[in-house]
């Protein structure tokens, strides 16, 4: 009689129980094939961390959270922890040391890795600057390291010049800017210009730069080619960039005979290539142009903005930089810069680094792991991705005294926190053979955009109050960065630095 109690009770429980039972069986068996992924060859056991729901993992939970995700988790098991994201089993890596391993066992123990829709659109090339592996990336990146020889970047510093001089003067003029639109359309130029001779006028960069944007903005969308969607507008953002580098390539040809003093990164790779038995299509140069823009213009724009941002914030940092110049005689001086000029200023240098450093503009980078290997007691399976934390590896290095203070001054040589710990502590450029082969270019124009700005101009926020920056996929102001400017006339500026008269500033 109990018993058939107790059945009647729980019959109308029994279509509410089955789904519970389902999923937990679902659940159990995700977990039992995601055990079974690991290397049974090797004792140490997977990192702690939780892989989500079956196929799904935990990729909704990393886009509603973004950086919070990642915090949680390395606030819970600690520095090696895996998830389950994008399709893949991934182990996040944060630490110097932990780190380190990654970086240096490129080729041995990893690969490169980038999402399948970022190769699709930047690149048909079986040879790829950014996407290849092993000897073939040894060689292109030998034949890309002559773009950014001293030589040429000597070449390059009249156009950053000119072309920041040319922005400061509009948006001294414009009322309020955003930073962060004025920044994209700047070095998008710059960069257009240097990598593949791109000439164009203000409204012409403009057009391209949010041509180009469109495609950076849906670079990490499902590789779906439906009308209306993220990969169909980047597809087509791509499609128009191509003509243009096609165009550019056409002009070349047709004006072979005329000799320029400037040549192009584009130009200089195909020629290397040339000379080395490999002679480069059209289409191959139309990958290696926006795998170049790709590389030399997100970054270095995203730099440039936080940069904006912060000396914003910090006035008394800008008058520093200001004392320097004045220091080298480069504060009310309209001749050409020059590399070697630029190079001499010590604190111009470490202020873009302290830029870098506490917001670098790629906050992770992607391996794929060919070999298992252990780290930190755990193991690291083949066939997994591991992502190793740039942002938070900085952050976290002990070498850095107050490491969340915005404070240039701790990269000057009498402090050098950088020199004090694992050199793998400072990492906007990655590290290990595949460091950024362009970062010396990126630096320049960081650099020449400071000293140009400072020399002209002064900038403060519309709304100091309500800046929020989001952090992936780059840090960006979520408003745009709305930025006031005014003009600062030589006689002012040279007052303003002595401390004699702080009103020099007058509205253009």
């Amino acid at each position: 009689m109990q018993s058939i109690v107790v059945n009647s009770l729980l019959l109308p429980l029994l279509p509410l129980m089955l789904p519970c039972v389902l999923i937990l069986l679902a659940l159990k068996l995700w977990n039992i094939y995601i055990e079974n992924t690991r290397d049974m060859n090797c004792s140490a056991p997977l990192p702690d961390g939780s892989m989500g729901i079956p196929f799904i993992g935990e990729t909704v939970q990393f886009m509603f959270q973004g950086v919070d995700f990642y915090r949680k988790k390395f606030q819970k098991h600690g520095p090696i922890f895996k998830t389950h994201i994008i399709g893949k089993p991934t182990i996040r890596v944060i630490g110097t040391e932990n780190v380190r391993r990654i970086l240096q066992g490129d080729g041995d123990i990893v690969e490169q890795l980038y999402p399948k829709t970022i190769r699709s659109l930047l690149t048909s090339n079986s040879e790829s600057i950014l996407f290849s592996n092993g000897q073939v990336h040894e060689r292109l990146r030998k034949v890309t390291s002559k773009v950014f020889h001293i030589s040429r970047l000597a070449s390059y510093v009249p156009f950053i010049q000119k072309y920041t001089d040319e922005a400061a003067t509009r948006w001294c003029t414009g009322g309020r800017v955003s930073g962060q639109d004025e920044c994209r359309s700047l070095l998008f130029r710059i960069a257009g210009k240097v990598m593949c001779n791109f000439d164009y006028d203000e409204n012409e960069t403009r057009h391209l730069s949010n041509v180009y944007q469109t495609m950076v903005d849906n670079i990490f969308s499902l590789p779906i080619d439906l009308p209306g969607s993220g990969f169909n507008k980047a597809l087509k953002a791509r499609n128009i960039l191509h003509s243009k580098v096609e165009a550019n390539l056409r002009d070349k040809r047709e004006h072979a005979q005329c000799e320029s003093e400037f040549v192009d990164a584009l130009s200089l790779i195909s020629d290397a290539m040339g000379e080395c038995g490999k002679p480069v299509s059209a289409q191959q140069l139309k990958g290696f142009a926006l795998e170049l823009l790709f590389a030399g213009h997100t970054t270095s724009a995203t730099a440039a903005t936080m940069m904006l941002l912060y000396l914003a914030k910090h006035p008394d940092v800008l008058e520093k930089v200001r004392q320097e110049l004045e220091e080298h005689d480069l504060e009310n001086n309209v001749a050409p810069l020059t590399l070697e000029a630029v190079t001499k200023l010590k604190y111009v240098h470490c202020v873009v680094k302290e830029v870098l450093r506490i917001s670098p503009p790629i906050g992770a980078g992607f391996r794929r792991v060919i070999k298992t290997f252990e780290l930190g007691g755990k193991q690291i399976p083949a066939g997994w991705t591991v992502i190793f934390s740039i942002r938070e590896t900085q952050n976290l290095a002990p070498n850095y005294s107050k490491p969340e203070e915005f404070d240039p001054e701790r990269f000057m040589p009498d402090r050098q926190e950088d020199k004090k710990g694992d050199r793998f502590s400072y990492l906007p450029f990655s590290g290990g053979p595949r460091n950024c082969i362009g970062k010396q270019l990126a630096l320049l124009m960081l650099k020449i955009l400071l000293i140009q700005l400072t020399k002209s101009c002064r900038w403060k926020l519309v709304d100091p109050e309500n800046v929020v920056v989001n952090l992936l996929p780059s840090p960006y102001p979520v408003d745009g960065l709305p930025l006031q400017f005014t003009r600062l006339d030589c006689n002012a500026n040279r007052l303003d630095i002595k401390g004699k008269d702080r009103n020099g500033d007058v509205a253009c």
